[in-house]
């Protein structure tokens, strides 16, 4: 520590999402640190170190197959909810396409009643002027 500032990793934490707990910077593994006493002479330190070692790897190994584990099963989440999304999508994009085709059906139906309308009017209208022509 100099000038009331630590130095930049000294002690600082950092964090593995795929180990639930927090490793040093600092920390070596523990094979590492006893590689100077394992002269092959202490087999009982190093296969303790190596069961410590191995039993650290199958942690860290079981939290990552969690995280795959919650990334598959979200991506297929997300994947199930933008199928349906997408399916309802196009089922009212073809129900408004029907719509529309209805629609001007409608439209042509009534543009054709009403010159029906407009030619019976007319016809009345004529059928009015020639009756009252015949009974002056």
């Amino acid at each position: 520590m100099e000038g009331g500032k630590e130095e930049v990793g000294a002690n600082s934490n950092v964090h593995n999402r795929y180990y639930e707990g927090q490793a040093s910077t600092n920390d070596e593994s523990l094979f590492t640190q006893s590689m100077g006493r394992c002269q092959h002479t202490d087999w009982d330190v190093c296969e303790s170190v190596r069961l410590a070692e191995i039993n650290e790897v199958r942690k860290r190994s079981a939290q990552m197959e969690k995280t795959m584990r919650w990334w598959s099963e979200c991506t297929a989440t997300w994947r199930a909810k933008w199928n349906q999304v997408r399916n309802e999508r196009n089922k009212c994009r073809e129900e408004a396409e029907l719509l529309r085709n209805e629609l001007k059906l409608i439209k042509n139906d009534l543009q054709n009643q009403l010159i029906i309308i407009k030619s019976l009017q007319d016809e009345n209208e004529l059928l009015k002027k020639s009756t009252t022509k015949n009974t002056q």
